[in-house]
């Protein structure tokens, strides 16, 4: 990621994203964890100030809304707002766990409920792929995105069928993932 010139006009690229964030504890185990909130944080900002509409999805075992946590629901990125700041610090706040995965206290720095492993430990790509896009019903949303940004440091082990279960093959996993994307595209997303 660069730096945005202050003094260069703001760009009217527009349409909506969807930021889909790796919050498994893989990534803090691996010290990825302070990358991933910086690179994400930056992602927000490098649209502050553009016609973009985002919202920010979250997974490890199952797929979850970080920001706004309304389904279906997106918030402007066009001028300064709560909603970016919030959306900010809903991904700062995941505890550093970097090279101290095995940490003594739970929650640290903070007891706030807001960590690694948000639903339980695993990585279900399926899920993450189907907030975007779908209801908890399985219905798609009337406004889906027009590009989602996934962003993981591994191999899925879980999927939607399985997310309460044990860790099944990679290769499944992966399929169901893949499916999950496909059925996305035909929203017309990329």
């Amino acid at each position: 990621l660069g730096f945005v010139d202050p003094s260069a006009p703001p760009s009217r690229c527009g349409g909506t994203i969807t930021l889909v964030l790796d919050t498994s504890g893989s990534v803090p185990q691996n010290n990825g964890g302070v990358q991933l909130e910086n690179a994400a944080t930056e992602f927000i900002d490098l649209f502050t100030g553009t016609p973009v509409r985002m919202n920010v999805v979250g997974f490890d075992r199952a797929a979850y809304r970080m920001y706004p946590t309304t389904e279906g629901s997106f918030f402007s990125l066009l001028n300064a707002s709560s909603d970016i700041t919030a959306a900010r610090n809903r991904i700062t706040v995941i505890d550093n766990r970097d090279g101290n995965w095995n940490q003594s206290i739970p929650d640290s720095p903070l007891v706030d409920g807001i960590h690694w492993d948000q639903i339980g430990s695993g990585t279900n790509w399926e899920s993450g792929l189907h907030m975007p896009f779908f209801n908890v019903a399985g219905a798609p949303y009337p406004n889906t995105p027009d590009l989602v940004v996934f962003v993981t440091d591994g191999e899925p082990n879980r999927n939607i069928a399985n997310a309460g279960g044990s860790n099944i093959s990679t290769s499944t996993a992966v399929t169901s993932a893949q499916a999950k994307a496909n059925e996305g595209r035909r929203t017309s997303a990329r």
